[in-house]
């Protein structure tokens, strides 16, 4: 078999570029400097991170604020001990000392119960009369008249 050339004008035509393969597609503007997306995602990644340390911080004081409230709630209730009131936020810390002072009231009830109705006074009793020598006139007859 014999090949035969084909003619030029037999022969379909094919498209060449004259600008190499990889700078065709290419974006001018992209080898200079960064896109208009790219710009706008770096400015959104510097807005979450100056928003998340400013969460943090708040979250710093909150965490102040809270451990602050519990010491004034310590403080107004000193009969409750300090272990059963404890919690991260306000509302753990009110529903503990609520719980506190339930503990507190049954437990007292209780040992309540055990002990005589009669309490005897510690110590011993008073020797001597009482001391008047202070007194005025009007208090001691006062004094007197109570006494009896």
């Amino acid at each position: 078999m014999q090949i035969t050339p084909l003619k030029e004008t037999q022969c379909p035509k094919i498209h060449r570029p004259t600008t190499p393969p990889d700078t065709e597609t290419r974006d001018p503007e992209a080898t200079e400097e960064p896109s208009r997306e790219a710009l706008e995602i770096e400015r959104l990644n510097a807005l979450i991170a100056d928003k998340d340390t400013e969460l943090n911080g708040m979250r710093h004081q909150i965490d102040f604020a809270v451990g602050r409230y519990r010491i004034a709630l310590m403080v107004s209730a000193p009969e409750l001990p300090e272990e059963l009131i404890s919690g991260n936020t306000i509302e753990e810390l009110d529903n503990a000392m609520d719980s506190a002072k339930k503990i507190v009231e049954k437990v007292a009830s209780r040992i309540g119960a055990r002990t005589p109705e009669k309490r005897v006074p510690s110590g011993a009793p008073a020797r001597r009369e009482t001391d008047l020598s202070g007194l005025s006139a009007r208090e001691k007859i006062m004094y007197a008249i109570n006494k009896s």
